[in-house]
């Protein structure tokens, strides 16, 4: 495979947008640089683009800070905007594939199959009684919301080339491989937390539940410091600490009502709301699972002068780092 020079990632969250550049290093990938802003007010409602012109203008401003204009760009949707499933389906062509993966979508999707922007992936073969079959993962999302992050790129200054799972974005850089255990991601946004299962590349399992900060902000105010704010301290703080965790143990009796014989290794905490203070312990303390905020990979190289951001990049830049990455290693 040739490697390319350069990958550019663009994560657009509901409460900051971030942007990242990597390219290859002999050993893995090195960080280029990296930017972020606050997203503007009414531009995002509930993960999905809604005013895409004033969005796209309003990066591009940041675009040209940072001399990227003109950038190939990959970028995601949100989490909640995006359904998959893996499908086993006979061994066909891509095309008779798409459309094989597509009819079968239509019991989960809640759009209609018309309005769906989607792509497949082949997984793996297999050769059993019932013939040569292959399983595929299958993603979609309403083709509105595609064009409109198309809309945003363009207007940013920059060219999309791929709309990515964010999921699959941090698992390209940040899963074990372990054959055994699953690799949990919790993304905790302003509005949304995503909780995402891996086996090795296999994503298994997705659920988006609403997140803990949003509320947080609304009783601290937007100045607070996570890395300094005491859950303990506010009654409010606890209440709202007791129904995220409320949320994340029903996510986790879904999951392992679907995955029975498989155990989690680790749940990585990512995302603004992974800043709060002893939210892992907490987490892990109350859910009996390893809980631990997401390091930057030993395979991402960082310059000397990022070394200070450090935390900002393991909590806020991880799924941009991922998409850039897919630029890179294809």
């Amino acid at each position: 495979m040739l490697f390319r020079v350069a990958g550019t990632g663009l994560d657009i969250g509901s409460k900051k947008i971030k942007l990242a550049r990597v390219k290859k290093a002999k050993k893995g990938l090195e960080l280029m640089d990296f930017a972020s802003m606050p997203t503007p007010n009414g531009v995002i409602e509930h993960g999905k683009i809604i005013a895409p012109i004033e969005l796209g203008k309003a990066i591009s401003q940041l675009v040209k800070e940072m001399g990227w204009k003109g950038q190939k760009v990959i970028s995601a949707l949100s989490g909640q905007e995006i359904f998959f499933d893996n499908f086993i389906l006979p061994r066909m062509n891509r095309r008779e594939s798409r459309k094989a993966a597509l009819y079968q979508s239509a019991s989960f999707l809640p759009f209609p199959l018309d309005e769906a922007a989607f792509d497949i992936f082949f997984l793996r073969e297999i050769d059993n009684s019932e013939g040569r079959k292959r399983e595929v993962f299958f993603a979609a999302a309403q083709g509105l919301q595609v064009e409109h992050l198309k809309k945003v790129c363009t207007l940013a200054g920059l060219r999309l080339t791929v709309v990515e799972v964010p999921a699959l974005a941090l698992n390209r850089l940040w899963n074990s491989n372990n054959e055994k255990d699953l690799t949990v991601f919790l993304n905790i946004g302003y509005s949304y937390a995503c909780f995402s299962v891996f086996q090795q590349q296999k994503l298994l399992f997705q659920r988006s539940f609403a997140s803990f900060l949003e509320g947080m902000i609304d009783i601290l105010g937007d100045n607070i410091l996570l890395e300094e704010a005491d859950m303990t301290e506010n009654l409010q703080l606890q209440e709202l600490m007791e129904e995220f965790l409320a949320r994340v143990k029903q996510t986790l009796s879904l999951l392992q009502r679907q995955e029975r014989e498989k155990i989690i290794g680790q749940i990585f905490l990512c995302g603004g709301g992974a800043r709060l203070k002893g939210l892992a312990g907490y987490l892990s303390m109350m859910l009996n699972v390893i809980v631990s905020t997401l390091n930057l990979p030993a395979t991402l190289a960082l310059p000397p002068s990022f070394d200070q951001y450090r935390q900002e990049l393991s909590c806020d830049f991880p799924v941009a780092i991922g998409l850039a990455s897919r630029g890179v290693l294809g």
